[in-house]
């Protein structure tokens, strides 16, 4: 399953949301923890490599990808859910809170 969605991955934008979220947990005054599934050990998430193979995407083969890239992706893609935090948007700098897992993108009035 993995395999069929790397071509349709926005690459750059998940590598960097991994820094970012790298990044609040590394900070001490960051309000942010992540826990396993059973909630009783911290989840270390893996770092990306900078670029994929290919810019190519259709004549990529990725199941030549190292095993240790395939596992971080999938960690990243299946296991990593943000429960409480923002998403924030590249383009704009807006942040959209995230409250139990469910994320708020409504747009004010001023923004339409």
């Amino acid at each position: 399953m993995l395999l069929k969605m790397i071509p349709k991955l926005n690459y750059n934008a998940l590598r960097d949301a991994v820094n970012q979220i790298n990044d609040a947990i590394s900070n001490s005054t960051a309000d942010c923890t992540c826990l396993s599934t059973d909630d009783k050990e911290e989840v270390t998430i893996p770092d990306l490599p900078a670029t994929l193979p290919s810019d190519d995407k259709e004549a990529t083969d990725y199941r030549q990808l190292e095993e240790g890239v395939l596992e971080a992706l999938h960690k990243v893609v299946f296991d990593i859910h943000v429960m409480n935090g923002y998403l924030l948007c590249p383009d704009t700098g807006r942040k959209f809170p995230v409250s139990d897992g469910i994320p708020n993108m409504i747009l004010h009035e001023d923004e339409i």
